[in-house]
């Protein structure tokens, strides 16, 4: 089909993936994998970003890091969807914050970016967002859409909506694709959107795009039908049509010496009705800090497994009740005041078992204030280490793999906001990275999304 990316939704990272990634190689075929899964991933009506959730993302990152043809991670896919849920984006800032920092740490080139809805009531919001702040750690390294206003021949890309849907990125400084295209209303696909993506009048905004989607599901999205248990293509759908579209010559007269990366990174968009996220840093998971105070509490939630659905619906009922009767400022977030407790991106039990010590303690230590069945609950008689040492632990002193490096982009972003100069000398760091990426957006031009 003359593709070189895919896009992959879910992995098994425990598994040995040599044999498909070697044949990627041989094709070409670069890879952007999806970090979250069904388990772990943010909740766009209760939003957390936890070290449970953190250290899973990055055992997705591991597994594929060997792979010359990994090149990039989405750590978000339609979080925040509508005005109700944009709280969630201040979730999944932290989680481009904590994976840029550990692949800065391994010294990858692996890039990092987010999938959108095309919202029409916060995608500008959205797009200035990821792509805000002096913490270039916190950006976005490339801005991907799911869009899928083109639905058959719809004549231009006017008619189609596709100059208003890129019309907040003309002064971009970081590339934009398309995460998923390719409206099935009209069957069948003639992927005549495809041409403007990849070889057409929007060459100057978007890198490329992923179709949606390789192999037929309940939605008819497929390009193919595979053959039994999955092997084999049994018949082609849309597949050859598309073919036929990414083999049109280029009329590309773009070249790569006319890059030229003066442009600068967005203004954070202010809180509003249709944003509730004020423009600050927010914090990412730190393992040691969280353990520690863990360690440090006289009652404790200990359930042999956290993640089943009982034990994640006696979780939930303990912080609501809990903070209903209680202080819980330490383990609570406000994102549209910018407030996010000390302990907030601890595990949910950690952060159970927190607020029952604080109500076990408040009630003189009585054994009914610490006692709970389906979660384990334990009281701990003079437990070795006190709260007052967690706080003043640092994020270099273990934990995290990219503890050190979080704690460098820290007092860089303190030295920058005082010295001018300083920081121009960061901002020429971050064009150099962002043209290194701009370099492949030259290439990414035929793309399509696999599942496997």
């Amino acid at each position: 089909m003359n593709v070189n990316s895919i896009r992959v939704y879910q992995v098994d990272p425990s598994k040995n993936h040599d044999a498909c990634m070697k044949e990627l190689e041989k094709a070409g075929i670069y890879l952007v994998l999806d970090l979250p899964n069904p388990e772990y991933s943010i909740d766009r009506t209760n939003p957390h970003f936890d070290i449970e959730m953190s250290e899973k993302y990055l055992e997705k990152i591991k597994a594929f890091i060997k792979y010359k043809y990994f090149i990039g991670v989405i750590v978000g896919n339609e979080v925040t969807n509508d005005k109700e849920t944009t709280p969630a984006s201040a979730f999944v800032k932290s989680a481009v914050k904590y994976v840029k920092s550990y692949l800065k740490s391994v010294n990858t080139g692996v890039f990092v970016g987010y999938a959108d809805n095309d919202d029409p009531f916060v995608r500008e919001n959205m797009i200035k967002y990821f792509n805000c702040g002096n913490d270039a750690m916190a950006r976005v390294d490339f801005y991907g859409i799911n869009t899928y206003r083109w639905c058959g021949n719809n004549g231009n890309s006017q008619i189609a909506g596709y100059d208003d849907l890129l019309k907040p990125f003309k002064e971009y400084d970081i590339p934009v694709i398309l995460t998923e295209y390719g409206c099935n209303i009209v069957r069948p696909r003639d992927f005549k959107e495809a041409i403007v993506v990849t070889n057409g009048e929007a060459e100057n905004v978007l890198s490329g795009g992923f179709v949606y989607e390789y192999s037929q599901e309940d939605n008819n999205y497929g390009l193919v039908k595979l053959g039994p248990n999955g092997f084999g293509v049994s018949e082609v759908i849309d597949g050859d049509r598309l073919a036929r579209v990414y083999a049109t010559p280029s009329k590309s007269n773009i070249k790569m010496n006319s890059y030229d990366p003066e442009l600068k990174h967005s203004e954070c968009p202010e809180v509003s009705d249709n944003w509730r996220v004020a423009p600050i840093d927010v914090p990412i998971p730190n393992r040691a800090l969280c353990d520690c105070m863990f360690e440090s509490l006289e009652c404790t939630l200990n359930p042999k497994n956290s993640h089943t659905d009982e034990a994640k619906k006696e979780v939930s009922s303990i912080l609501q009740y809990q903070c209903g009767i209680n202080e819980c400022k330490d383990i609570a977030t406000d994102t549209e005041k910018g407030n996010y407790g000390v302990f907030s991106m601890c595990s949910p039990i950690q952060r159970a078992s927190y607020i029952m010590n604080s109500n076990y303690i408040k009630h003189g230590r009585q054994a009914s204030m610490c006692s709970n069945d389906k979660l384990n609950s334990k009281i701990i008689q003079n437990p070795k280490i006190k709260i007052e040492t967690c706080m003043t632990k640092t994020e270099s002193e273990g934990g995290n793999e990219s503890n050190e490096n979080i704690k460098e982009n820290r007092d860089n972003k303190e030295n920058n906001d005082n010295n001018s100069s300083k920081e121009k000398k960061r901002s020429g760091s971050q064009k150099k990275r962002v043209g290194n990426l701009l370099v492949l957006k030259f290439s990414l031009f035929t793309i399509i999304l696999l599942v496997f």
